[in-house]
């Protein structure tokens, strides 16, 4: 995917995700951040259903894979490797709605 610079006054930025995501969207100056908003999205709406086409293959492939190695869910196969129960998982997540 290729992003464009983008233009506030006279200035020009570069833009990519890494810089979007790292920088742009916290940037201080809002008419900075606005229009980095804008370029990015603009740019990801051009190609939204294949990122969604994408996104839903990945999503078959872990519910493929987890069935496949005997998980009762995605969840239960992506703790696994990092050694997380579902109850840690679980409380934490509850931790996070509760505040």
């Amino acid at each position: 995917m290729n992003f464009k610079s983008f233009f506030v006054g006279d200035n020009e930025y570069p833009l990519g995700y890494a810089l979007f995501e790292n920088e742009y969207e916290y940037e201080n100056d809002a008419k900075i951040r606005r229009a980095a908003f804008k370029a990015f999205s603009d740019k990801l709406r051009e190609y939204q259903y294949t990122t969604a086409v994408a996104y839903q293959l990945q999503v078959q492939k872990e519910k493929t894979m987890a069935t496949l190695r005997g998980f009762d869910s995605v969840i239960d196969s992506l703790l696994f490797p990092q050694k997380v129960d579902r109850d840690l998982y679980n409380r934490q997540i509850d931790r996070s709605y509760n505040r």
